[in-house]
């Protein structure tokens, strides 16, 4: 049997669970599905194949949990022989019980591996790192010889994306006694804005304040932030 890495890395933007954000530094196209061809990860030999197993493998899937992000471990089936020569192996999860992943093995050697969900990856920055899931196999010939080999695919990562919103601006002319209508005046207060950042692949984690400057004339004001009960409102 043999170790094989998978020439094509698949992406988290292939997914559909949350938007990605194509084109950050060190992406890759989007695919999804990993194969290879007959005597990828074994040749059978004269003694044809009588089982397929496997081992290892073990990763983390991202899944929507009111709205924002939340991560799980994947647990692997064991084989399902199918009537074509294959073994079928599901990785599944509380939130992807039909499947986080799905690989199949063929009795030639070759294989599919299919990703169903974002992958979790432990690296955090802001480029796309790959995550590597490696699964062990073992093949056994017709009569009991066994040989064990393994299969990594990469996963890439994606990462959110920043942006400033419109400016707002608040008018003194809003509160008690004040005087609208002078020279410069801009109405009414514009308090309200969309921030113009997408979360990505992953879905939303968080966001912080990073510094709030008052620009125009004036004194830095002292703001304070709070999250609203259902947590998707930072206020």
């Amino acid at each position: 049997a043999n170790v094989v890495t998978n020439a094509v890395k698949l992406d988290d933007e292939a997914q559909t669970l949350f938007p990605g954000n194509a084109g950050g530094t060190g992406d890759v196209a989007n695919a999804k599905i990993a194969t290879g061809l007959a005597n990828s990860l074994f040749t059978a030999g004269a003694d044809g194949v009588s089982e397929v197993t496997i081992f290892g493998g073990a990763f983390k899937v991202i899944y929507s949990q009111g709205g924002f992000a939340a991560q799980e471990s994947v647990t692997w089936s064991t084989g399902v022989k199918g009537s074509d020569g294959s073994t079928t192996f599901t990785a599944t999860s509380t939130n992807y019980p039909g499947g986080a992943a799905v690989l199949k093995i063929n009795v030639d050697g070759s294989y599919s591996f299919e990703l169903k969900a974002p992958v979790a990856h432990e690296t955090v920055g802001t480029t796309e790192d790959d995550k590597t899931i490696t699964i062990g196999f073992t093949v056994t010939d017709g009569d009991g010889d066994k040989s064990t080999g393994s299969l990594k695919v990469l996963v890439n990562d994606d990462v959110p994306t920043g942006g400033a919103g419109t400016t707002a601006w608040l008018n003194d002319d809003t509160l008690s006694g004040g005087n609208p209508g002078g020279t410069g005046d801009h109405g009414l207060a514009n308090t309200n804005n969309v921030l113009q950042h997408s979360f990505g692949a992953d879905g939303p984690g968080g966001i912080a304040w990073t510094g709030i400057t008052v620009t125009s004339g004036g004194n830095q004001a002292d703001f304070k932030t709070t999250v609203s009960t259902d947590g998707k409102t930072l206020q």
